[in-house]
């Protein structure tokens, strides 16, 4: 079994850097959006991936932007 993490954060690019920087994290793939913000970074720590996403508040925010831990099943 292979499990697949997505991380909703305020800024993925930001925390891109901080996972690279502290965890070695390896950048696969990037997705940019006008004005300089990322809707998603791929990340690969050791053989494990994770999807970081930036927060769109219309849609997901990030744990610290609505005080709980968001949990999607994919729908």
């Amino acid at each position: 079994m292979n499990i697949t993490a997505h991380i909703v954060v305020r800024d993925a690019a930001e925390a891109a850097g901080w996972y690279a920087n502290a965890f070695g994290a390896r950048e696969f793939s990037r997705i940019p959006l006008p004005g300089a913000k990322v809707m998603t970074v791929e990340l690969a720590f050791g053989d494990s991936i994770v999807h970081v996403g930036s927060e769109f508040l219309s849609t997901s925010a990030a744990p610290c932007s609505n005080r709980s831990t968001p949990v999607s099943d994919g729908d």
